[in-house]
């Protein structure tokens, strides 16, 4: 059972990360976090040799004030995170868009690997196999993800906003 400071954790993520989409998240399919301006921010903060330094919240911050990412379900979720809690250095930003696993283990510091799992799913659509969901869990994201296939923004926000509703917890 999550302890109340994880729940407010777990729905200050899902509300920023709503109040994000269309404005610095672009809903993708296929793309965990993908921003060529993104890559070249960290790579000229990696040249100067501060990337171990800066703070990852206002690096973020002032770089989505300007610019705007393609994220998946896990993409937005891991942004928000960072941006809500500052979770990590830059250096380890740089890195972790290109590992699953790194992402999924910062992740469930507020969400269970069931929940990532079904948003994920939801947002994916049927290309996106989750091995550790139940038939029933599997048959409920794709029916989810049906009801919103046309537009993945609006796809995100039902995901995001289901999961506010259910007081973090989504409910395909």
């Amino acid at each position: 059972m999550a302890t109340q400071t994880e729940k407010q954790g777990r729905l200050a993520i899902l509300k920023d990360a709503r109040g994000q989409i269309g404005i610095a998240y672009n809903a993708a399919p296929g793309k965990l976090i993908d921003s060529d301006e993104l890559d070249e921010a960290i790579a000229t903060i990696s040249y100067t040799g501060e990337l171990g330094t800066l703070d990852a919240r206002k690096f973020l911050k002032n770089f989505l004030r300007n610019e705007s990412c393609e994220v998946c379900a896990r993409g937005a979720l891991l942004l928000s995170t960072i941006a809500v809690h500052n979770d990590c250095t830059i250096k380890q930003l740089g890195g972790i868009s290109d590992d699953g696993g790194k992402v999924n283990a910062r992740l469930r510091r507020f969400f269970t690997s069931k929940q990532i799992n079904m948003m994920e799913a939801a947002f994916e659509g049927h290309s996106y196999h989750v091995s550790r969901l139940t038939k029933e869990e599997s048959d409920a994201c794709d029916r989810f993800y049906d009801e919103y296939e046309g537009d993945a923004d609006n796809r995100l926000e039902a995901i995001l906003d289901n999961a506010i509703d259910n007081k973090g917890e989504f409910k395909p």
